[in-house]
């Protein structure tokens, strides 16, 4: 029977050109595959459909924490609105709506659970 023994270091104990290679041999780790992050993107899809939004596709850059939206559209206003508004702007913009109507005398304002204007 054979013993092998190995030094192991932490990433912060190596000398900077070590370091270096050790990122470039492992840049593309699990991202070598085409489609790596589609699950994301339809779970993306998802989420801004929430809030009334859409989009043909996005692209990422993690070093600077930004996200570009391909074709961005909304698709609901009235969620868009109510997802981005502060409970009190939601106030005001239905109480408007409903003042401008002028066949009635009372205005109306229903909230659910969340604060959400019905």
């Amino acid at each position: 029977m054979r013993t092998t023994q190995i030094k192991v270091y932490l990433f912060e104990e190596l000398k900077k050109d070590i370091q270096e290679k050790v990122l470039d041999d492992n840049r593309e780790i699990n991202t070598e595959f085409y489609d790596w992050y589609e699950y994301l993107f339809e779970d993306f899809k998802e989420e801004l459909n929430k809030i009334g939004l859409s989009s043909d596709g996005f692209s990422f850059d993690l070093y600077r924490n930004e996200i570009s939206f391909n074709k961005p559209n909304i698709n609901n206003q009235d969620v868009f609105i109510n997802s981005v508004l502060s409970h009190k702007d939601k106030i005001l913009n239905q109480l408007e709506k409903d003042n401008n109507k002028e066949d009635e005398e009372e205005l109306s304002l229903n909230l659910d659970e969340n604060g959400n204007i019905d």
